[in-house]
């Protein structure tokens, strides 16, 4: 069944997409509703559509709209991308029919402001599904048009007024899973500072489209320094993490360290627990072996655990899980380390531990390759550094940013590790550094290859060290070259960064300026892809 929609402004009698038609709901937000007329096989349906105008607080510069001459509309399936039907607007003219949209099929609208050709602005709506049959639904969509190579604030729109959303706690440390459907679970975390942790006993689902929130209190969630780790099969594994126990009498809270591992599942939100540690861990990484004999395995490695004395110590080196038999392997390091990274290369073949402190104070001086083949680890020399950022370059490639050195200081180096015993490599070149010296980043790298290191700190022993610092490194010729990039709105660090299935990339929480953990969050719009990905 096929439906036939033209979209035209019902805020102004005029059917143009003009600057006079939008209305300002908020500091600088703004909104534009289209009016969208639906009619499915003779039914009565409609479909609202609103498109909201993303700029930071009192900014010009990131306005979406400016220089935009023409927007073009594209509705598409939500999980194939399959695409349904395209349509322009001339801003000064500019009415959109569309035609022959199928119903019953979960779909989405990406909206694209052009100036003389070139895209300066885009948006996704969440996902909508057109009714089948007669139907009187009034089906509302929300798209919020971000300008590229910006950030620009999550936003809630009720019908009425534009809100900037925020998560219900304030958390750092936490976790954050994108769904298949492209929402993102947001799991613990604590509250307060790092010298006074509480820990949140709750889990946030977010839809970054729409700003719609699901917040649920759940004693499962109580834990901050664990992993969430998506698994083949869709479901999230849970593991670890610093919690406490609370006495039902007097509230009071004893700080302990989880060993158990749980999986939550997307569809019905709920946990069901599997075999655990077989020690307590946090502050540890997990990554998946996503080919090899050991596909689907999921690889932990470091971390901290708590004695019955409360005392901290090293976890043990690594131990490999496998989630459909629900057993541990031993490792094959008792060696561990903390403040590393694990990042996995050549299709998840290969699991990297990058830098960390070991089990005597002293930092590693070593990386460790950990194969899917048969389980050996290789070692690379290689920087001593404590929490930097880590990411895949390249097949055989791993790019480390920032860190602590030796002496506590931070640092502004990267460094660039290529495994040439591995069936793969080349030369990439020196890259370049940091634009400013910091530790506890995040770092993704983007759809088009670019590499983001996001927020980190300046000093790991001063309190309101927080960065809003941001680097892009892009490949050109081979070469890893640095572009400047505008920081986020508000510094932080320990906070998360999500990439989303649409290319945007979603970071939350974390510890601000004022030293103690935030509940805001922000998106950073890249340029799209090219087609077919997305243009």
């Amino acid at each position: 069944m096929t439906s036939k929609t033209s979209i035209a402004p019902s805020a102004s009698s005029s059917p143009r997409f003009s600057k006079a038609a939008f209305s300002r709901l908020g500091s600088r937000l703004f909104a534009l509703l289209l009016g969208v007329g639906l009619t499915a096989c003779g039914s009565g349906a409609e479909l609202d559509v609103t498109i909201l105008r993303a700029t930071q607080v009192d900014s010009s510069v990131d306005d979406p709209f400016e220089r935009v001459t023409e927007l073009h509309f594209r509705v598409f399936h939500a999980d194939t991308k399959e695409i349904f039907q395209d349509a322009s607007a001339n801003l000064s003219k500019g009415k959109v029919s569309l035609s022959d949209l199928p119903t019953g099929k979960p779909l989405k609208i990406r909206a694209t402001g052009y100036a003389n050709g070139e895209v300066v602005s885009w948006g996704e709506s969440s996902r909508f599904k057109l009714p089948e049959g007669p139907s009187s639904e009034v089906i509302s969509v929300v798209l919020t048009l971000r300008k590229v190579d910006s950030w620009s604030p999550v936003l809630s729109h009720n019908g009425v007024t534009t809100t900037v959303a925020s998560l219900k706690k304030e958390r750092a440390a936490h976790t954050a899973t994108l769904f298949d459907d492209g929402r993102v679970l947001l799991i613990g975390g604590f509250q307060s500072s790092e010298a006074n942790q509480l820990y949140v006993n709750s889990f946030e689902l977010l839809d970054p489209a729409s700003g719609e929130l699901i917040w649920r209190d759940d004693e499962e969630a109580r834990r901050a320094h664990h992993t969430a780790l998506r698994l083949q099969d869709g479901t999230i594994l849970v593991s670890g993490g610093n919690s406490s126990a609370v006495q039902a009498e007097t509230g009071a809270t004893t700080p302990f360290t989880r060993l158990d591992n749980q999986f939550f599942d997307q569809g019905s939100l709920t946990w069901s627990p599997t075999l655990g540690f077989p020690s307590a861990r946090a502050h540890h990484q997990a990554s998946l072996f996503g080919s090899g004999a050991f596909q689907g395995q999921v690889q932990f490695f470091g971390g901290t655990g708590i004695s019955g004395s409360q005392v901290l110590f090293v976890a043990p080196g690594d131990a490999l899980y496998d989630p459909t038999r629900k057993t541990f392997t031993d490792g094959v390091v008792t060696q561990g380390r903390v403040g590393h990274a694990l990042v996995p290369i050549l299709t998840g073949h290969y699991q990297i531990v990058v830098g960390g402190q070991l089990p005597h104070g002293e930092l590693a001086t070593n990386w460790l390759v950990f194969s899917s083949a048969d389980a050996p680890v290789l070692e690379v020399s290689a920087t001593p550094r404590l929490h930097s950022a880590a990411v895949a370059y390249d097949d055989c490639s791993v790019f480390a940013m920032g860190g602590f050195g030796a002496d506590g200081a931070p640092l502004q180096t990267t460094h660039l590790a290529q495994f040439k015993g591995l069936p793969c490599g080349g030369n990439t070149g020196t890259p370049p550094d940091l634009s400013a010296a910091r530790g506890q980043m995040c770092a993704v790298t983007l759809k088009n290859g670019s590499i983001l290191a996001v927020g980190g700190r300046t000093s790991m022993t001063a309190s309101s060290t927080a960065s809003a610092a941001v680097d892009l490194f892009s490949a050109s010729s081979g070469h890893l070259m640095s572009e400047a990039t505008p920081p986020m709105s508000q510094p932080r660090y320990l906070h998360t960064c999500t990439l989303l299935d649409n290319g945007m990339l979603l970071v939350t929480g974390g510890i601000g300026a004022s030293g103690t953990a935030v509940n805001t969050m922000e998106i950073y719009t890249p340029k799209p892809v090219p087609y077919p990905e997305w243009q």
